[in-house]
């Protein structure tokens, strides 16, 4: 998934995004999106004051590819 307009229409597709946020580790995260899909959730926001969430955001994304819209919120700096 590479384009704005891609990302979009995803979220558009799914009308859901689950949002975590709190002291996970990084394979309760894992997880966790497991169950999301499970449910057919297909779009996670890890927030970035997450204690985890910089280690968490590249193996979600490794883990799940494609299947899953992965993403971080809470991003306040560069």
């Amino acid at each position: 998934m590479n384009s704005i307009e891609t990302v979009s229409e995803r979220i558009k597709q799914t009308s859901i995004i689950a949002i975590l946020r709190g002291d996970f580790s990084v394979e309760d995260t894992i997880r966790l999106g497991e169950a999301l899909m499970a449910g057919t959730v297909r779009v996670m926001e890890v927030t970035l004051n997450s204690p985890s969430a910089l280690n968490a955001l590249p193996q979600l994304r490794k883990h799940f590819g494609d299947e899953m819209l992965v993403g971080a919120g809470t991003v306040r700096d560069v």
